[in-house]
């Protein structure tokens, strides 16, 4: 646990500087789907595309890299993480209300103009390990819990 407490601490750290760009920010925000993706070819160079994505991050922690940050007013943030505190057998009603605590701690402290959420991507799964159809069907439940609370929140976008 200890080296995971140091990985969120240095990301933290990075994070706290303003990001150094003039072109529209877009900030993408959770777990190693947003970590590893080509975010800056995706929009071709047309936006400031800031990654702040971390592998292995639940959504608590992805609402401590938020807090951390030092920028504010992007045009965008685009958030997707759960899947880790999913597969680890989290309660998916405890997991919603921590990714209500995410979604305001991103109104609140970043001030984007707008907010993307994106759904929890299912595993991949296979005809003999039942544990990957367990936990795509608490996936789609989650998915459907978020839904609602994005709709609850007119500036929150789900896809």
């Amino acid at each position: 646990m200890a080296n995971w407490s140091q990985t969120l601490a240095e990301k933290k750290k990075h994070l706290a500087s303003r990001w150094q760009d003039q072109r529209p920010l877009i900030i993408l925000a959770g777990d190693s789907q947003i970590e590893y993706g080509e975010w800056y070819n995706l929009f071709a160079g047309a936006r400031a595309v800031r990654n702040c994505g971390l592998s292995r991050a639940k959504i608590a922690d992805v609402t401590q890299l938020v807090l951390a940050m030092g920028d504010s007013h992007p045009q965008t943030v685009v958030t997707m993480c759960g899947i880790n505190n999913l597969g680890a057998d989290e309660n998916p009603n405890n997991c919603l209300r921590t990714y209500g605590e995410l979604l305001e701690a991103i109104h609140t402290h970043l001030q984007p103009k707008s907010v993307l959420v994106l759904s929890v991507m299912p595993v991949r799964e296979t005809v003999v390990d039942r544990a990957s159809h367990k936990l795509n069907m608490v996936v789609r439940q989650f998915n459907i819990g978020l839904k609602a609370c994005c709709r609850q929140h007119q500036s929150f976008f789900w896809t």
